[in-house]
């Protein structure tokens, strides 16, 4: 959802912006209070209606199911690349000048080109490199176990009838405990001692540091 806002009010003046971060965070935590909304912290293939995309964002979700599926089978990005490829999904590699070091990844499907991170975060690079690595060194059902990810609950509980789906949301699981929520921490609750105003609190603060820069 998008929020187009005009920022000069009827008296063609500015409207302050000051701290315009810290207030949508407020806002977003009371509505996600007042209307008992979940944060969407991953994706869940379950509870997504892939039938109900358009064309180009269903290539997408069928470029991330794919990856999802063939990383715990492979050691690396040949490997991904050769076994993306039964898909119908092309690997393209953005490179250094004239050089053979690799910069950046993207994924091709049908008439879609998508960057790694614009499938997914984790699916940059950068990071594809460091999943591959990790199981090089450690059978991914055995980081499975080691690391006890979080299991979703009734909707979104894998079908147990489909294991590559499965495996697919748990290694989904491992990625995100490995690199952190940003969504989740953005929702976390500030701690403010009790009886003390946040904004004048966050007010000694910003003073504090001006102090230390001088």
């Amino acid at each position: 959802m998008h929020l187009i806002a005009n920022m000069v009010n009827n008296d063609a003046r500015s409207i302050k912006d000051n701290h315009i971060g810290l207030r949508g965070k407020k806002a977003a935590q009371k509505l996600t209070l007042k209307h008992g909304l979940i944060v969407a912290e991953r994706k869940n293939l379950a509870l997504t209606h892939q039938e109900a995309l358009d064309q180009s964002e269903a290539n997408r979700y069928k470029i991330y199911t794919a990856i999802m599926e063939s990383l715990p089978k492979c050691r690396n990005l040949e490997e991904l690349e050769a076994r993306l490829k039964t898909y119908g999904i092309e690997v393209l590699y953005k490179f250094k000048g004239q050089t053979q070091e690799r910069q950046g990844i993207s994924f091709r499907l049908e008439k879609d080109v998508f960057k790694g991170s614009k499938v997914d975060r984790n699916f940059s690079l950068g990071n594809l490199e460091k999943t591959l690595s990790q199981g090089q060194r450690q059978n991914p059902i055995q980081v499975i176990e080691a690391t006890n990810p979080i299991r979703l609950s009734g909707r979104g509980v894998p079908n147990a009838s489909n294991p590559a789906s499965q495996l697919a949301q748990e290694l989904e699981n491992i990625l995100l405990q490995s690199t952190g929520n940003l969504l989740s921490d953005l929702m976390k609750p500030e701690y403010v001692p009790q009886g003390v105003n946040p904004d004048l609190l966050r007010e000694a603060r910003k003073k504090k540091k001006r102090k230390k820069l001088r």
